[in-house]
């Protein structure tokens, strides 16, 4: 332990607010993403409490991938 962190303003509490309160909750649950098109998108948060309230989203590791036009065309029989 240090002067220093006696002294010094505790950092912020880490989390998310919740989604279906507003509540901040240190143990807060990614529940969804929203992408935005010019900028980073926003995730959603939920509190333990109402974790099964809503259905869970797509999570940015989630998110389909923008589809590929194909490289060759089958032939029509």
């Amino acid at each position: 332990m240090t002067r220093e962190g006696l002294t010094h303003n505790p950092s912020k509490p880490t989390g998310g607010n919740c989604h279906t309160c507003g509540r901040h909750s240190t143990a807060a649950i990614e529940i969804g993403y929203t992408p935005h098109p010019h900028g980073p998108g926003t995730t959603h948060y939920t509190c333990p409490q109402h974790a099964t309230a809503r259905p869970p989203g797509p999570t940015p590791d989630e998110l389909p991938t923008p589809a590929k036009p194909p490289t060759h065309t089958p032939p029509i029989t």
